[in-house]
């Protein structure tokens, strides 16, 4: 037996390592292999129960009555009693203490050898586990990081892109800067749209600071077929307050159109208006010969033309052109006023603009819009009014489309009507504008403002 198998043994017993009992039965049975006969009976004698002895107890503590030996009556009970102990298939607490406290000091002892190795693997499998944990924890760890680092980096090519983006707006817009202070003539599409959308507005607003009269009754009608040139459905207006207004304002732009805007009126001062006259049928006959002779592969330098002439009208001394300005200017009020006084119940009052409380006057409106023109031509983009009513009513044929027009007022209703739709009375004509402002692409259209309509339900 080994040295440790000794130790537990004696833990086991209770006894010294190298102790074994010396006296006694149970002393001289460990001390020697042989066999020996159990002390006289009369030891094991005990007294009946009753004053006699029983027939089994006289033959127990008879002369040839003897106990078997200790070997004999051992070997048999620990077959019975003492069942193998394996720890194959149980834990420790499936081991009962019945079977515990029937086992041999040597089973005890292979019992706690096993429990000591099957812990020694335990401790090694939750080492391992353990490494492995701090091993992932590690690699989660730097996982981490890892997404930590590539967030920062994102985050800082967004901020490089965002200031590349920056810095790619100011370098355009500084371009344009460069490109409209190189032409101080040239005006964008944002300056024409507010410049004309005032310039509507303060018609409207003095159209609605007068006071017309209606034809309430039919024999009134016959003073207004004048109106039949604005438009063929002027009876359907003349009859009420609101419809006066609508055909008036239509009116007043007919007349802006025709004899305002494209008419050079700006560029008049200092030139005798029997010159004038006289030589104006042949400015349109060569303004037709260069629309119709220049090819289309010249067509901007024709354009560029155009403006350069206009910039260098425009340019006289304002002395030598206020005179004949103003003439020309009152001429033109002074054949409006004719043509609306027909329909007014009182002399015209000049009428406020709310927004600035400017006053507005016939004459402040064809001041306008000859300076509109001028502005305009001075331009190497080329503006026209669209959508404006034909000369003879039976040519008015006119359709809706939603790239051109608006709904004045639109009945309350927040789409617009579809494509086709008959028109009945142009407000106010578009604006359009062909080709670039630097001069280009001829071809493109561009709508700076849209026309104001009313148009018939029927398609």
């Amino acid at each position: 037996m080994s040295k440790h198998s000794r130790k537990i043994r004696g833990e086991i017993t209770g006894l010294p390592n190298d102790t074994q009992p010396q006296n006694g039965f149970f002393g001289s049975l460990f001390k020697s292999n042989s066999l020996r006969k159990v002390p006289s009976t009369s030891a094991f004698a005990r007294p009946s129960r009753t004053n006699g002895w029983t027939r089994s107890s006289r033959l127990r503590t008879s002369k040839h009555y003897s106990i078997p030996t200790v070997a004999e009556v051992s070997e048999p009970r620990r077959s019975r009693s003492r069942p193998e102990i394996s720890l194959e298939s149980h834990s420790l607490h499936e081991v009962s203490r019945r079977n515990l406290s029937h086992s041999s000091p040597d089973e005890l002892i292979d019992l706690v050898l096993s429990l000591q190795k099957k812990l020694k693997q335990t401790t090694a499998e939750l080492v391992k586990e353990r490494e492995r944990s701090e091993s992932q924890g590690k690699k989660l760890t730097c996982a981490q990081e890892a997404i930590l680092r590539l967030e920062k980096e994102l985050e800082g090519e967004i901020n490089a892109s965002a200031t590349a983006e920056n810095l790619k707006n100011r370098a355009i817009r500084q371009l344009a800067e460069a490109g409209t202070k190189s032409d101080p003539y040239q005006l964008d599409d944002k300056f024409f749209k507010q410049k004309f959308e005032g310039f509507r507005y303060q018609v409207a607003n003095w159209v609605r600071n007068q006071k017309w009269k209606p034809a309430v009754n039919v024999s009134l009608r016959d003073g207004y077929k004048c109106l039949k040139t604005t438009t063929p459905y002027f009876l359907e207006y003349v009859g009420s307050e609101s419809g006066m207004y609508w055909l008036l304002e239509a009116r007043i732009w007919q007349f802006l159109t025709e004899d305002v805007f494209g008419q050079n009126v700006w560029a008049d001062g200092g030139i005798d208006a029997n010159d004038i006259k006289k030589n104006q049928k042949i400015n349109d006959i060569f303004n037709c010969n260069l629309e119709d002779n220049v090819p289309q592969e010249k067509v901007e330098l024709r354009h560029e033309w155009r403006a350069v002439t206009a910039r260098v009208m425009a340019a006289r001394s304002q002395r030598f052109t206020y005179e004949a300005l103003e003439d020309n200017i009152v001429n033109l009020s002074r054949l409006l006023r004719m043509d609306l006084k027909r329909f007014a119940l009182s002399h015209f009052d000049t009428s406020k603009s709310p927004p600035d409380g400017r006053t507005t006057s016939i004459k402040d409106i064809i001041r306008e819009a000859i300076s509109l023109d001028a502005i305009t031509q001075q331009q190497r983009a080329s503006f026209c009014f669209n959508c404006v009513a034909p000369k003879t009513p039976e040519r008015w044929n006119l359709r809706f489309s939603r790239d051109l027009m608006d709904v004045y007022n639109n009945g309350g209703k927040e789409s617009l009507p579809d494509d086709g739709m008959a028109i009945k009375l142009i407000l106010a004509p578009a604006l359009c504008k062909f080709g670039t402002s630097a001069g280009r692409h001829y071809q493109q259209r561009c709508t700076i403002v849209q026309a104001k309509v009313l148009v018939s339900e029927e398609v």
